[in-house]
């Protein structure tokens, strides 16, 4: 049975009339015939009708919803899960995964487990305990079928570490077929981060790029394209030297990735004869930047430059190239920069000298300093500051402390700033395109600081090594979806970065609506700019309602 509503013409007046039909079949054919006739839709009592329909959903076994019956129960997560998990698949983990799901009586969604660690790291990472908790806020289908806790992310974990290698190497095919990789040039840097844990055996003290010489660390180490994409990566103690991690580097790129011909990129710390004539050995070029400051090839090379020496490339750049025992030495002075290194360098003058010449006087008050209590004091401020080269400090022949200004250290300082020097044994390329090169490595290093700004490899409380090193790999799969999503908005030539892209996401939300007895799954309406992003991860439908 239906409603209908009938239109009739009595002279020059129209009316509506309301009916309840219903419709049979007869002798093969199929007919209608009105049960009811409800009366004049200009005059029929509004109330009525209402009150009639209440009472046919009540026999129907169903409620008509009113703003007194609808509850909302919880907003959750959808938008930016819908755009990771759609990269997610285009990487074929779900499959992949699968293959490798640990066995045993507690089964568990292996590949599921991942991606929400994944997806926590992405967009707020916690701890593993706190993210059993978090996923409540999270909708992805057939996560709350899946019922995971907290022992099934612990043993995802355990799972992972031996998929490293082969999955590094599934997500490099899949990441060639997806962005058309050419690995021309490879980058490779290092980064730490310190340890809020006090158990894991490789946890220790050492350099530490976070400025915290009081916790224990790990270092990073981390093989991308010049796309920025993170092919390869390695866990080491946190006391390991840079310069003794690039063999493990060029391993990793011979044997696994089997990449006969292409260019390193390299920073300061990685520059060593060893390291130079391990990429020699291994068909590679390199072009690797070189510390300005107490390093015996810079200084030769610097001897006797002045600015007017350099060729003009653009703006901001300016080069010199120098020939010497058969190698290729660039030369590069930034003028926008050379500001930014002489302001540095005074800030640092103007907060050390005040406490070395308050070193000068006795104090009013409390213990009088002695001389070589002066001395040894000025000693540790110079150390805490860096600045020993800086300043001269002694005692006088009299026994009193005094302190001055090197002014041919800060002079010579004066005509570095500005300048780097990159060192290359490639000969084919021109000097932009080997400064170019280099600059790319200095976003690959803004990477790093994005790991632990957006991606955040802390908290880090694990205690078995296993699992520190699974929870790096979870935080490098989320730099890798960040990367991919970084790459899709420069395609698709949005100004939009990947974490503002999240971030207009994390307004597209999963509403569960209860409506009498049952719940509806509502997607917020989609904004232009929802849309927009959508589009350019190649999420081309979003549903009204699930």
């Amino acid at each position: 049975m239906y409603l209908q509503s009938v239109k009739t013409k009595v002279g020059t007046k129209h009316y509506a009339y309301l009916r309840l039909v219903e419709t049979f079949r007869s002798q093969g054919r199929i007919g209608k015939r009105v049960v009811a006739n409800l009366g004049n839709l200009a005059t029929i009592n509004k109330a009525s009708l209402a009150h009639l329909s209440e009472r046919l959903a009540q026999f129907a076994g169903r409620s008509i919803p009113t703003k007194d019956t609808i509850q909302t129960l919880q907003a959750r997560h959808y938008g930016e899960a819908l755009a990771a998990s759609h990269l997610w698949e285009q990487l074929n983990l779900p499959a992949y995964l699968s293959q490798f799901a640990p066995s045993g009586k507690r089964i568990f969604n292996f590949p599921l487990a991942v991606l929400v660690m994944v997806l926590n790291r992405l967009i707020a990472p916690k701890s593993k305990l706190s993210v059993t908790h978090w996923q409540r806020k999270l909708y992805l289908p057939g996560l709350d079928e899946a019922n995971l806790n907290y022992q099934h992310f612990l043993r995802a974990l355990d799972a992972l570490i031996p998929l490293k290698q082969p999955l590094e190497e599934h997500l490099f095919g899949r990441l060639t077929d997806l962005f058309s990789i050419k690995l021309n040039l490879v980058f490779y840097d290092l980064t730490s981060s310190y340890f809020e844990g006090v158990h894991c055996p490789i946890a220790t003290w050492g350099y530490s790029r976070d400025h915290r010489p009081d916790a224990r660390q790990i270092v990073l180490g981390l093989l991308v394209t010049d796309a920025g994409f993170p092919i390869a990566h390695e866990v080491y103690e946190g006391n390991t030297a840079d310069k003794t991690t690039l063999s493990t580097a060029i391993t990793t790129l011979t044997q696994r990735f089997q990449i006969k011909r292409l260019i390193f990129v390299g920073d300061r710390g990685l520059v060593s004869e060893d390291n130079l004539t391990a990429l020699s050995s291994a068909g590679y070029s390199y072009i690797m930047a070189l510390r300005k400051r107490h390093c015996r090839e810079a200084q030769e090379l610097f001897t006797g430059l002045h600015a007017r020496t350099y060729q003009r490339l653009a703006n901001d750049l300016w080069v010199k190239e120098r020939i010497q025992n058969g190698l290729r030495y660039v030369l590069c002075f930034n003028p926008q920069k050379a500001p930014h290194d002489a302001i540095y360098r005074e800030s640092l003058l103007t907060r050390v000298t005040p406490q070395l010449e308050a070193l000068l006087h006795q104090p009013k008050r409390g213990r009088r300093r002695t001389s070589a209590g002066a001395l040894a004091r000025a000693s540790r401020i110079l150390t805490q500051h860096k600045a020993q080269k800086f300043f001269t400090i002694g005692l006088t022949s009299q026994g009193t402390f005094f302190f001055k200004r090197n002014t041919h250290v800060l002079q010579h300082e004066e005509t570095l700033d500005g300048i780097y020097l990159l060192k290359t044994d490639v000969t084919d390329l021109s000097a932009k395109s080997v400064v170019e090169a280099y600059k790319t490595l200095c976003r690959v290093e803004s990477g790093f600081r994005e790991i632990k700004d957006f991606i955040r490899l802390r908290p880090i409380f694990h205690r078995a090594e296993r699992r520190v090193k699974a929870h790096v790999f979870i935080c490098v799969l989320a730099y890798l979806l960040e990367c991919m999503i970084e790459e899709r908005l420069r395609q698709a030539k949005l100004p939009y970065s990947a974490r503002q892209a999240l971030e207009h996401l994390d307004t597209l939300r999963l509403v569960d609506t209860k409506l009498g007895k049952e719940i509806i799954r509502c997607i917020t309406k989609p904004s232009p700019e929802h849309r927009t992003i959508l589009n350019a991860l190649g999420v081309h439908a979003i549903p009204r309602i699930l």
